[in-house]
């Protein structure tokens, strides 16, 4: 579902309309190794997102896009290509490899949740989880964006 109108931020109350005539409402949004929480697919000023929220208070606790119009404030996008070194990467078991936080709050997705490890731009692999890679470094393409109570 499309809507014109601004991004909700963390913590905003969910709007009855956001899921009202979602095919997908009942989905799961898996946001942490063992946290899950329903999330709905909108686009909000043509950017694509999975909003997910508390079922209970009905307010947004985590976001995520992997949409190449999407931009943080800094403009870096999906597929962009960013600095990463093992001991900045945050690992979420079974989740997302996480590059650092940028200056908006967004997270950016480097390395997806299995088998945990990041993909560099002159082809080897990062294992943020290997002592042998802890002082490793290189480049690493954008996978996707998030944001949340975690």
């Amino acid at each position: 579902m499309a809507f014109s109108e601004h991004l909700p931020v963390l913590g905003a109350k969910l709007k009855k309309k956001w899921t009202a005539q979602d095919p997908d409402a009942g989905e799961l949004c898996l946001v942490h190794s063992a946290q899950m929480y329903p999330c709905v697919d909108l686009a909000f000023d043509g950017v694509r997102y999975w909003i997910g929220y508390d079922e209970h208070t009905k307010r947004v606790t985590y976001i995520y896009t992997d949409d190449e119009k999407f931009r943080t404030n800094a403009g870096l996008k999906v597929g962009d290509v960013i600095p990463v070194a093992s001991k900045t990467l945050t690992v979420v078991p079974s989740v997302a490899v996480y590059a650092a936080t940028t200056g908006d709050g967004w997270r950016p997705e480097v390395g997806h949740g299995l088998p945990g490890k990041v993909k560099l731009t002159d082809g080897t692999e990062l294992d943020p989880m290997n002592k042998d890679d802890a002082k490793k470094s290189g480049m690493s393409k954008i996978l996707a964006f998030s944001k949340g109570k975690y």
